[in-house]
């Protein structure tokens, strides 16, 4: 049987395996994809992992940072900054893994994008989401860090955790 998958004016031919729709982001790790055409898409990555035994305030942190996000109704940025091997990115891994229990997926952004099409990409996920930004002062010059205010500085109103890690604060604009 043949299914027809409608996009605007344009019709696909489809398989009923590739319409598996959902109303929601289900709860894992995506990152960032662009196709050919600069369409901007999620794609699955495999789930973070973390040691058995964690070390220092990582559980103390991650409660911490989780009743914060879920205590506001709008979106929450964090900025974890230090040395390289402080446990910056166990941190963050910690709490997506925590979040996700709750449902929330984690989209991890490795690539520096930007602009409105990232904007909606992003805005488009209409349930709490975490957006981690690993090593942001490495994926994102001062230059494009300027054109990501417009995400970051709150004037979306979908509920989003907004994580950059950074080894060196002072790159940050």
């Amino acid at each position: 049987m043949s299914y027809f998958l409608k996009n605007g004016s344009t019709w696909r031919v489809a398989t009923k395996e590739s319409m598996d729709l959902h109303e929601a982001l289900p709860a894992g790790n995506y990152t960032v994809k662009q196709d050919p055409f600069e369409n901007l898409y999620l794609e699955h990555i495999a789930d973070f992992e973390v040691p058995a035994k964690l070390y220092g305030n990582t559980t103390k942190h991650t409660g911490r940072i989780m009743n914060t996000f879920w205590d506001r109704t709008s979106p929450t940025g964090v900025l974890m900054t230090g040395e390289k091997g402080s446990g910056k990115t166990m941190l963050t891994k910690n709490i997506c893994i925590e979040m996700s229990k709750q449902g929330v997926p984690t989209v991890v952004v490795n690539q520096p994008f930007h602009g409105e099409k990232f904007n909606t990409l992003l805005q488009s996920i209409e349930q709490p989401c975490i957006i981690l930004f690993d090593e942001f002062e490495k994926v994102y010059d001062r230059d494009t860090q300027e054109h990501m205010l417009t995400l970051l500085d709150g004037i979306y109103s979908t509920k989003k955790l907004f994580m950059l890690t950074c080894n060196d604060k002072w790159r940050i604009d």
